[in-house]
């Protein structure tokens, strides 16, 4: 358990529904601050602070305050907390679902092993990068192909306390099976990073924090 947790997935438009869930081990109250980081910048949770009770879990269903955008979440407690990410979705087939734990701490570079387009929408990857420092920070986004040929590096800049979305068919123009690897340029810039993948035209789903160096 920590004081911060990061989670750089979530949206409440698309047909989503997203919920923060937070525990409170301990054997006291403890006050959490959320702040949700958009495409335009950083918004204060409105409910802020949320006062836990000892030994409690809050659920915040994100669509009730933050309707129709796409986010990534900081959540902050005066003591050691636990944050969880649930998503939900239903494409018509029946409602489907990923779920990832938050991170302590961001850094400088996150590395996905998994990926992959296929036509029609049928497979779709996404890198979901969460910058929630003071300043703009310059990723290096590569596309990492099966024979290691071929591969694409795109620069993209995430401004600060935002969070900015890049979909793996468009981003890199691949077709088929690829590994992400998300590098801060900025110097002392860190970053929070996650995927999310979808299957069956969104019939499924999973995501990822993947794994991460300084």
């Amino acid at each position: 358990a920590g004081g911060r947790y990061y989670l750089a997935e979530g949206t409440t438009a698309w047909g989503f529904t997203t919920y923060i869930l937070i525990q409170n081990p301990n054997s006291t109250e403890i006050p959490v601050e959320l702040t949700y980081m958009t495409d335009s910048g950083p918004v204060a949770h409105p409910e802020n602070p949320i006062q836990m009770p000892a030994h409690s879990r809050k659920t915040v269903r994100v669509n009730d305050f933050l309707p129709g955008r796409d986010f990534s979440t900081l959540a902050e407690g005066e003591g050691p907390i636990i944050t969880e990410r649930a998503m939900y979705w239903n494409n018509g087939t029946g409602e489907a679902g990923h779920d990832s734990i938050g991170m302590p701490a961001a850094h400088s570079c996150f590395y996905l092993p998994d990926g992959e387009t296929a036509g029609d929408g049928l497979v779709e990857t996404w890198t979901l990068v969460q910058n929630p420092g003071s300043s703009d920070v310059t990723v290096e986004i590569t596309y990492m192909t099966p024979p290691g040929g071929g591969n694409v590096t795109r620069v993209e800049v995430v401004p600060a306390g935002s969070r900015r979305t890049f979909g793996m068919a468009e981003h890199s123009g691949l077709k088929g099976r690829a590994a992400v690897e998300v590098r801060s340029r900025t110097a002392g810039g860190r970053i929070m990073v996650e995927r999310a993948m979808y299957w069956n035209s969104r019939g499924a789903g999973a995501n990822t924090i993947g794994a991460f160096s300084e």
